[in-house]
């Protein structure tokens, strides 16, 4: 058990740094992009990220998430070559069909703007951008799967410096706009294509239709969960927009951008848990994924106590006063992206059952409730609301993914820790919202970390410190019961 959290703790912190650093890079620009971007310029970025993030998805078809999986059904390295090769050829494909189709389409029929923004050179930029990052995913799951967190993040750091550096020469030197750094992200993964042909050189180029019908048979069914997925996390935007003031919106925004801030810790461990899992489940070791889960949920659940109390804190102390009316929203979003990170593991067994139309099944059911509950509870509570529908959805989500994962793969939890871990969370926390306004700020806010601070050290040594020494002796013990005659020192190892 121990050996199990070190490794993953260990590529957890490796994993999280592209990620780090990026968000961190990015913060730090704000003023620069302010300064030198027209407000149409942030709006056409914007509309551009949303062409990238669904062109993205059709453009994968779903088989990233095919290949994560699928590399644990074969033995042997050439038979992952020839799949993975298979895979590639097919991406280069389709991808190159489908963006001659769309570059012809848009320059033959589309005359007018769309949303104000000319096809060329806006939407023709982004288009051969996403081309270009086709091949991407491919290497950077070989990495994940190949257990190499090292050259994952050396790539990913690589790729986001020099994106940032050519975006800041075509904006400040050039002045180019926003086509500066659209031109700075389709540099980059034009070099960055010829790259991962470098890396995927020992593949076998030859598609396999034993092969693709595998990889498409689990990706295709993904299909609609990724696109439910995108229309989830944007839903509750534009409905404030409907009965709210934009300001609203940029509250909302504010608590939100804070909040993600346990997104990034999800995605951080997810990279190394999830191909950890199947691994694991490969070997039909169901019951290290049990307690790997637990301790995945009680690390979940002390970032969320930290998150959810410092964030808030942020907003006081780092905005302006007409800005503080979206510290309300941190502590439930937070508690949302908890519920998020809840179902990594349920979704990872139903993947691995590649039972994947349950997903789209379960997220589309979650789009729906997310929509009604924005349309019941903004126009009476504002962005509150939004926070509560988008809370009630991830926890309808965990609930249900757990209760068909369980029927599909049981992975047997110790709910009793999780369930202690989140109360003495949710008593640090209520502890802390109860100190009242002191006269001295500073004083207020130092008693309030305190509190959570002693939270924070009640579950480390509880649950993070001492729960994978008492599975590893419960391992033991069961392993002595089981067959104590082969029991030898090799199981105290």
């Amino acid at each position: 058990m121990k050996q199990h959290i070190r490794k993953l703790g260990g590529q957890s912190l490796i994993y999280g740094l592209p990620e780090v650093l990026n968000n961190a890079v990015t913060v730090l620009l704000i003023p620069v992009f302010t300064f030198y971007l027209k407000t149409s310029d942030f709006g056409i970025l914007g509309l551009m990220a949303t062409v990238r993030t669904i062109l993205s998805i059709l453009y994968k078809l779903g088989l990233n998430s095919a290949i994560l999986k699928q590399h644990y059904d074969f033995n042997t390295g050439e038979e992952r070559r020839r799949y993975f090769g298979s895979v590639v050829t097919l991406v280069l494909i389709y991808n190159l069909a489908v963006t001659g189709l769309l570059t012809a389409v848009g320059f033959l029929f589309i005359r007018q703007p769309v949303s104000g923004i000319a096809f060329n050179p806006y939407f023709i930029t982004v288009i051969w951008a996403v081309f270009f990052s086709g091949l991407d995913f491919v290497v950077m799951i070989r990495f994940r799967v190949m257990d190499k967190p090292l050259q994952y993040s050396i790539v990913s750091i690589a790729r986001f410096t020099i994106s940032i550096i050519l975006t800041l020469l075509l904006i400040v030197k050039y002045e180019l706009g926003a086509m500066g750094r659209l031109y700075a992200i389709l540099f980059t993964s034009a070099l960055f294509f010829l790259v991962s042909l470098f890396m995927l050189r020992d593949l076998t180029f030859r598609p396999d239709t034993r092969y693709l019908k595998k990889a498409l048979a689990f990706s295709i069914p993904l299909l609609p969960y990724f696109l439910v997925t995108w229309i989830l996390s944007a839903s509750d935007k534009w409905i404030i927009n409907i009965y709210k003031r934009l300001a609203e919106v940029g509250l909302y925004s504010l608590g939100y951008r804070v909040a993600s801030l346990m997104r990034f810790v999800i995605t951080a461990v997810s990279l190394a848990v999830i191909p950890y899992f199947y691994s694991l489940a490969a070997k039909g070791k169901s019951r290290d994924l049990g307690r790997i889960g637990t301790y995945f949920a009680v690390f979940m659940i002390t970032m969320a106590l930290c998150i959810a109390t410092v964030g808030k804190g942020l907003i006081f102390w780092i905005t302006a006063e007409n800005y503080h009316p979206a510290a309300a929203v941190v502590p439930i979003l937070t508690l949302a992206f908890l519920f998020r990170a809840m179902f990594v593991f349920p979704a990872c067994a139903i993947r691995y059952r590649e039972r994947t139309f349950i997903m789209s099944l379960v997220t589309t059911g979650a789009a729906v409730l997310n929509v009604a509950l924005n349309f019941a509870l903004i126009p009476a509570i504002g962005i509150t609301g939004a926070a509560i529908a988008t809370a009630a959805t991830m926890l309808f989500m965990w609930g249900v993914l757990h209760f068909t994962a369980q029927r599909s793969y049981p992975v047997q939890y110790d709910f009793s820790t999780i369930a202690k871990a989140g109360l003495i969370a949710a008593v640090a926390y209520g502890a802390q919202a109860f100190v009242p306004d002191l006269h001295s700020k500073l004083l207020t806010w130092a008693i309030r970390l305190a509190i959570v601070a002693a939270g924070v050290l009640v579950l480390t040594y509880l649950f993070l410190l001492r729960y994978p020494r008492i599975a590893e002796a419960d391992e033991i013990a069961s392993a002595q019961n089981s067959h104590p005659e082969n029991f030898d020192e090799q199981h105290v190892e």
